[in-house]
């Protein structure tokens, strides 16, 4: 009997602590994803649907269409282009590193399950 007791209070302070670490999780979450679901909302859909609309309209690209509404905005269309260019060569990297991990599981040794470096083995 008090071994079935004992084992109901562990189950019920599990419940209790993953209940309490999930409050925590949420209040964390909402910290963040409430800003960010109105910045989204509010300046970032507005701002896409403006360059497809301009895009649309002018018949052009970034670069050109900031160019054609006015010289100086000019920058906004190359900054735009810099900024799509450095997020596909820092995502493509992320792919890349996913990919080579897959494909080096399917080995018989895997390559992290050793270290050749003895420095790295070695504590001091």
């Amino acid at each position: 009997m008090a071994f079935s007791i004992s084992m109901l209070q562990k189950w019920w302070r599990l419940v209790i602590q993953t209940i309490s670490y999930l409050k925590l999780l949420y209040s964390l979450l909402g910290a963040f994803l409430i800003p960010y679901t109105l910045s989204v909302i509010l300046g970032g859909m507005p701002l896409f649907y403006l360059e497809l609309l301009l895009g649309q309209y002018y018949r052009q690209g970034s670069i050109s269409c900031w160019k054609k509404i006015c010289p100086l905005l000019a920058g906004i269309g190359w900054a735009v282009t810099i900024i799509a260019f450095y997020t596909d060569f820092y995502y493509n990297v992320v792919i890349s590193w996913g990919l080579y991990y897959l494909f080096a599981s399917f080995r018989r040794m895997l390559p992290w399950s050793e270290c050749s470096m003895l420095k790295n083995i070695f504590i001091l």
